[in-house]
């Protein structure tokens, strides 16, 4: 009889091998690019519960002959290619996705993201154990890949500008083609043995709110709107717009929270906005990654000079507007760590050692610094890096959003949806609940809560968020 029967498990299934024996994601959790991570576990239909293998896993595949598994994890800060299980392949801050083994099984291709916030990338290959190569580089959007039924060529969607993603084939010397283009552009979901392709027309938008006591309000101006700055009062967001006239720079955009039309400042992205409004910290990836200053109204922008800092991943103004608070590496193979920019002449200079997450919440002084570790735990430190101590109790799989306007108390957030974020006293680190996104439940399409603030007095908030509504098709006929 016909119908479906549920297996009383709470995951995603990642892929099926030759022997249907299936890989899953238990207790998967959505965070940043929409990717959810969790426990990477194999099970048999006919033999019960699963069985887990490795933790903080978010992809994986299985090999031509269904006995060996490669996933992506992802340890503090850098991402990790295994393959087979506990052998590293590739290992680096770049974001990978979509990896899949040839068919031969001589070869690992996969995604390239330079940004861990973004899907902007090339397609790259694995051959043997040298460094990974890449084989079509400068897309502003790719997602999904998959062999050829042949393995002499990769499929994959990508989108040269914007994010409606087209279908593409590419051989191992780098020659590209063009298989198949539809309105709105497509996800590439898997290729069979025969050559038809399973493709997802989607509807994607990276969406940006503001909420405050009376509900929120959609302000999402173009196909994406990634959200970096929030100003105290509440009145006013920064954000990288994404659209097919952007190009793979995007632009800067400014716009008040009464959903006035936005201002686009210029090219690039912006990681800050000042306490007073008046200028914007816009990023541009290069290669070399470039920083300026740019004014949100009359006047002329200014580069500034970064010294050793090769990759800038986020940052925020100290409250003085004097000084950027930064995250990013000096160089491949190295770890991020925090750095201060005094915005003269001088180079930014690091404050922290290497292996630091995200950039931590500012105290209203300027004067304090705080984030949670992987182990959980809310750390303080001195503007210089000096520790200051932690905060009693622990949080793991939080972030820390800022400080109240005193800096008696810190903001945190869970990571998946529906985001919670709590009340830490100082320093006694009681919590009380503040507030849960979005109100009312979790929207149909929403996968996950990016960047989110608060305003000072805890009122307000904005955030980006991961929109996806799609339908399947099979294409078939591709040559």
């Amino acid at each position: 009889m016909p119908g479906s029967k549920s297996l009383g498990i709470h995951g995603d299934v990642l892929g099926i091998s030759a022997q249907g024996e299936l890989a899953m994601l238990l207790d998967p959790q959505s965070y940043e690019s929409g990717n959810p991570s969790g426990t990477l576990a194999r099970m048999r239909l006919e033999s019960g519960a699963p069985r887990a293998l490795l933790e903080h896993v978010f992809e994986a595949d299985w090999s031509p002959r269904g006995d060996r598994l490669a996933a992506v994890t992802k340890t503090d800060t850098r991402y990790r290619l295994e393959y087979p299980i506990g052998t590293i392949r590739y290992e680096g801050e770049a974001w990978i996705s979509d990896i899949r083994i040839s068919p031969r099984d001589d070869r690992v291709a996969f995604l390239f993201h330079p940004n861990p916030k973004d899907d902007m990338g090339s397609v790259a290959i694995l051959e043997g154990p040298g460094p990974m190569r890449e084989l079509s580089s400068g897309w502003s959007s790719v997602r999904g890949l998959a062999w050829s039924p042949s393995g002499r060529e990769i499929w994959f969607t990508g989108a040269h500008r914007g994010a409606a993603r087209d279908l593409y084939a590419v051989d191992e010397g780098g020659h590209l083609r063009t298989l198949d283009s539809i309105a709105g552009g497509m996800l590439l979901r898997d290729v069979s043995t025969e050559g038809q392709a399973l493709v997802d027309h989607a509807i994607n938008r990276t969406a940006l709110y503001f909420g405050s006591g009376e509900g929120e309000r959609d302000l999402t101006w173009s196909d994406g709107s990634y959200l970096t700055g929030f100003s105290p009062d509440g009145r006013t967001v920064l954000y990288a717009g994404e659209d097919a006239s952007e190009g793979p720079d995007y632009g800067a955009y400014m716009q008040t929270t009464d959903g006035a039309p936005p201002v686009r400042l210029g090219n690039g992205t912006p990681i800050a906005l000042s306490p007073d409004g008046l200028w914007a910290a816009i990023r541009l990836f290069g290669p070399p990654t470039t920083l300026s200053l740019v004014p949100t109204g009359p006047g002329s922008a200014h580069e500034l000079p970064l010294g050793t800092l090769a990759t800038i991943f986020e940052g925020r103004f100290l409250p003085d507007g004097r000084s950027l608070l930064l995250r990013g590496i000096e160089s491949r193979g190295h770890f991020p760590r925090l750095w201060v920019h005094e915005l003269g002449d001088a180079p930014p200079r690091p404050i922290t050692a290497e292996g630091m997450a995200p950039v931590p919440a500012i105290s209203p002084r300027g004067d304090r610094i705080a984030g949670v570790g992987t182990d959980g735990v809310l750390h303080l430190f001195g503007i210089h890096g000096e520790d200051l101590g932690d905060v009693p109790g622990r949080f793991p799989d939080h972030i820390a959003v800022g400080f109240n306007e005193d800096g008696s108390a810190l903001y945190v957030r869970t990571r998946s949806v529906p985001v919670r974020i709590s009340r830490i006293a100082l320093p006694s680190g009681a919590v009380t609940p503040h507030l849960t996104l979005p109100p009312g439940g979790i929207r149909p399409g929403l996968s996950s809560i990016m960047t989110l603030f608060l305003s000072a007095d805890g009122r307000s908030h904005a955030y980006c968020a991961n929109e996806t509504f799609s339908r399947l098709y099979i294409v078939e006929g591709l040559k």
